[in-house]
């Protein structure tokens, strides 16, 4: 009695997973949209689409209101950001206010890691990145302004 429960439920939850996977195909209400043959796509290209009215603008400027208009202050000070890659990895850096670098973001090559990163502002800053084989240490600083790995500066 118990072996004969226990395949009437089995039957019947193989039955309701096999109705629930068979509705997945044609909807839950109903049998859905098949693959369109040629002539249903021209059917359904020539038929106009709903179009949408464009929602009317006023047309009232309005009225100055004595007040001067200021230009909206800067978001981010400092210069144009720079990336500057080597083979340890990337950086992005900027110049700041009296010949200051500061590090915006770095990242590191496949296979390396960061070992350390200074943020700055300062007038160099450093980051570090090392793989099982290699160290590779990027010292940046700002020439005329402009971010630059001090390494490669004195080449």
């Amino acid at each position: 009695m118990v072996a004969a429960g226990w395949l009437a439920a089995a039957v019947l939850s193989t039955g309701v997973t096999l109705a629930a996977v068979s509705s997945i195909g044609t909807g839950i209400f109903g049998s859905s949209a098949g693959p369109l043959d040629g002539e249903e796509i021209n059917e359904a290209l020539a038929t106009p689409s709903p179009s949408v009215e464009p929602t009317p603008q006023p047309t009232a400027t309005p009225e100055p209101t004595g007040s001067p208009v200021t230009e909206p202050a800067p978001t981010e000070p400092g210069g144009e950001p720079s990336v500057i890659t080597s083979e340890g990895g990337t950086v992005v850096a900027r110049c700041a206010a009296d010949d200051l670098v500061e590090l915006l973001s770095w990242s590191p090559a496949q296979g390396f890691s960061v070992d350390n990163a200074e943020h700055g502002p300062a007038s160099e800053v450093d980051v570090e990145f090392e793989s099982e084989d290699d160290d590779v240490e990027m010292k940046i600083r700002c020439v005329d302004g402009v971010p630059v790995d001090a390494d490669d500066d004195d080449d």
